[in-house]
């Protein structure tokens, strides 16, 4: 199995612990705009890691939303090109048919 079937396989489960992870750092991030009602000085150690954290669930929500848009990108055209395949296939099995079917009215008319 190479590497982007391996990617493909886990990647059910490693989008869902991405969507976990978004989750709670929107919740935690949520909780920013509380921290500055507090009066400290801005410059808190605190304040600042939660600001990145903040930063980081945006960022990590915009990677799983582009993660989810590429593989959209790429099932898309797979199920096309499927789709149609079945309708060649078709077509070509009708066109078959209706030759047969016209092929036995000429051999009756003889």
């Amino acid at each position: 199995m190479n590497t982007l079937e391996e990617a493909q396989s886990q990647s059910p489960t490693t989008s869902g612990r991405a969507m976990s992870l978004v989750l709670v750092l929107v919740v935690v991030a949520g909780y920013i705009p509380t921290l500055f009602m507090i009066s400290e000085p801005f410059t808190s150690p605190i304040k600042l890691t939660m600001l990145a954290l903040g930063a980081y669930a945006v960022q990590v929500e915009e990677l799983a939303t582009t993660k989810e848009r590429n593989r959209l990108a790429r099932e898309i055209p797979k199920s096309l090109e499927h789709f149609l395949m079945a309708v060649n296939v078709q077509s070509e099995t009708a066109r078959a048919v209706l030759f047969a079917g016209r092929a036995a009215r000429l051999w009756s008319c003889v």
